[in-house]
């Protein structure tokens, strides 16, 4: 069975106390220091072939694999009503993986989640209609 991986924040309380438990369990686990070792690597022990992304993003979002661009879509995920869904794309990955270490890079864009829209109307621009924060 492969070692539990904690994504630990040392200045968080939560974290610290998940720490604290796992040790008196005697429960044998991987520490990811959050925003030290990053979340852009993964490996893969095997490679079936039917491997698939998932991906979507408050704002727009180009991704890479091993520094290979996953897709030539763009301004993805397009125009929504973010207060009504969340479109998201599934694209086949499996030649873009290899066994062992890998990495996975996501740019993100303001687009139209939190960009500066034109109202027809008011000839108003306004900014952060969706939100503000991006995220993929």
């Amino acid at each position: 069975m492969k070692k539990p991986l904690l994504l630990h924040n040392p200045r968080c309380r939560k974290s610290r106390e998940a720490i604290e438990l796992l040790n008196k369990k005697k429960i044998d686990f991987e520490i990811l220091l959050y925003m030290k070792d990053g979340l852009d690597k993964f490996t893969i022990e095997k490679i079936s072939g039917d491997e698939i992304l998932r991906i979507s993003a408050y704002g727009l979002y180009k991704c890479f694999i091993n520094n290979i661009n996953v897709t030539e879509d763009i301004l993805t995920p397009g125009w929504v009503n973010y207060l009504d869904r969340l479109p998201y794309q599934t694209y086949k990955i499996a030649s873009l993986l290899k066994k062992g270490n890998n990495k996975i890079k996501i740019w993100l864009a303001d687009g139209w989640y939190r960009g500066p829209l034109m109202s027809l109307q008011t000839s108003l621009r306004v900014r952060n209609v969706w939100g503000s924060k991006l995220g993929a």
